[in-house]
C-alpha cells in the first residue's frame, strides 16, 4: 500500500482486507482497532484527504468508509472540526441500538453484490438501444416501465401494486418528502422525534 509511517502522525490501518470494497476494508480495520482498545474514545481520526493520500485509495472510498463507520456507531463526524472515535458502551444491547436515531443524511449503498449488478447492468444498457430515453428527463413518478417491473416483483396473491401507484424515489429524503406532500398541506405543523445534534 506504500505507507509511510514515519512522516504520519494519524491512524492507520494495519491492514486492509484484499477482498471486497476497499471503503468495506477500511471501515472493518477502524472497527477492529476500536474494539480491541488500539483507539480510545475521542481520538481525532485524519482528515479525509491525509487518509487518501497515506493508503492510496481515492478520497471519495475515505469519506465513504468513514459515513459507514459513523452508522455503526464507532465514530462521530463534526463539520469543521473532525471524526473522532465513538466506542461503544459496554453491555450495549440490541433494544439500546434500536432506539438510536437513523441518520438520513448519509447516502451509502446496501451492502452486497451491488458493484456486479451495476456493471453488469451498464454493460447491458450501453450495448442496447434503449440508452437515449434514460439521459431525458424522467415522469416525476418514474418511467412506466420500471414502475412496472418492480410492481410485478412485489406483488403475490391478494396483495397487487398498481404501477400507476408506485413512485420510484431517489433515496429515503425524496421518499419522505413525497410522502409528507401527499398528506400534509403548506402551514400544517409535523412532529417529530428528537433532533440530535450532528443527524
Amino acid at each position: 500500500m506504500g505507507m509511510d509511517r514515519t512522516k504520519f502522525a494519524g491512524w492507520l490501518p494495519r491492514q486492509l482486507s484484499p477482498s471486497g470494497p476497499r471503503y468495506l476494508a477500511l471501515v472493518n480495520a477502524l472497527e477492529q482497532d476500536v474494539t480491541e482498545g488500539r483507539l480510545t474514545d475521542g481520538f481525532r481520526l485524519p482528515p479525509h484527504r491525509e487518509l487518501a493520500q497515506q493508503l492510496g485509495l481515492s478520497v471519495g472510498t475515505v469519506s465513504k468508509a468513514y459515513q459507514e463507520a459513523e452508522q455503526r456507531g464507532i465514530v462521530s463526524g463534526h463539520v469543521g472540526q473532525g471524526t473522532f472515535v465513538r466506542r461503544p458502551a459496554p453491555g450495549r444491547d440490541e433494544a439500546s441500538a434500536a432506539r438510536e436515531p437513523v441518520n438520513l443524511a448519509l447516502n451509502v449503498p446496501a451492502d452486497g453484490r451491488e458493484i456486479e449488478i451495476l456493471s453488469g447492468l451498464l454493460a447491458e444498457v450501453s450495448q442496447g438501444r434503449e440508452l437515449a430515453p434514460l439521459l431525458s428527463y424522467h415522469p416525476h413518478g418514474g418511467i412506466r416501465q420500471h414502475r412496472e417491473i418492480i410492481a410485478a416483483s412485489v406483488s403475490g396473491g391478494s396483495f397487487i401494486v398498481d404501477p400507476a401507484r408506485l413512485f420510484l424515489c431517489n433515496g429515503a429524503q425524496h421518499a419522505i418528502d413525497i410522502a409528507l406532500r401527499l398528506v400534509a398541506r403548506p402551514g400544517d405543523a409535523v412532529l417529530v422525534d428528537t433532533v440530535v445534534a450532528g443527524i
